[in-house]
């Protein structure tokens, strides 16, 4: 069953959207492995035009090799980062104002790992990209800004139950041959089931969408 404001309620099966292994600490169980990587996103409305842009633009830094090594190797926010930049107004004018803009900026990050400070890591993120953007000639001031959003792996584990801000459950290195995701159904309880990210088939579209699927076609028949 599930309890919801102290009062427990029985159904025949649950399928749980939740992180798996956020949902585990329901359960009594503990998690000790590292996250797998997340996501660190900036949303901006700009009020004015963003020249240069394409819908998915991709900003590749020279010095990329830093990026990796200090993302992969030291389990760090990338340095210079590799930013991709999803310009939706161009494609959708619906989506902003017209004459403005509608960004949305995406780096691979580190999750809650030890040693990251993410409420004060935020602001050197946010900095970093920014500067990025402008190395390749994209730029505008903070006047131009009317809306931001900011979505950091704390932003994920607080707001969406990930486990340690990441995508993707527990880090690859403890997956079945390093790559495949966590079955899609309880060992220990039979009638409970898991869909997202975390499990098979995978995290992204389409195949966060075919793991409820999945996870349906598992419920035993009435």
């Amino acid at each position: 069953g599930i309890e919801i404001e102290g009062r427990l309620d029985a159904f025949d099966s649950v399928i749980s959207n939740l992180d798996r292994f956020t949902t585990a600490k329901w359960l009594g169980r503990v998690h000790t492995e590292a996250p797998s990587f997340s996501y660190f996103t900036l949303h901006w409305g700009i009020k004015r035009p963003i020249e240069g842009l394409e819908h998915h633009t991709l900003f590749v830094p020279t010095q990329f090799e830093r990026g990796f090594e200090r993302l992969y190797r030291d389990r760090r926010f990338p340095d210079p980062p590799i930013v991709y930049l999803n310009s939706t107004h161009l494609v959708d004018p619906t989506v902003a104002p017209s004459g403005h803009s509608n960004l949305f900026a995406v780096v691979t990050s580190p999750g809650m790992e030890p040693g990251i400070d993410w409420p004060t890591e935020v602001a050197r993120c946010r900095s970093l990209i920014l500067e990025q953007l402008k190395v390749h000639g994209v730029y505008w001031s903070e006047d131009d800004i009317v809306f931001e959003r900011i979505q950091s792996p704390l932003y994920f584990a607080q707001t969406h139950g990930n486990y340690l801000g990441s995508l993707y459950g527990i880090d690859e290195r403890h997956r079945l041959f390093g790559l495949l995701p966590h079955r899609n159904y309880d060992e220990e309880f039979e009638n409970l089931y898991y869909c997202g990210g975390s499990v098979q088939p995978g995290a992204g579209l389409p195949m966060v969408t075919l793991s409820g699927k999945f996870a349906a076609e598992r419920l035993p028949r009435l």
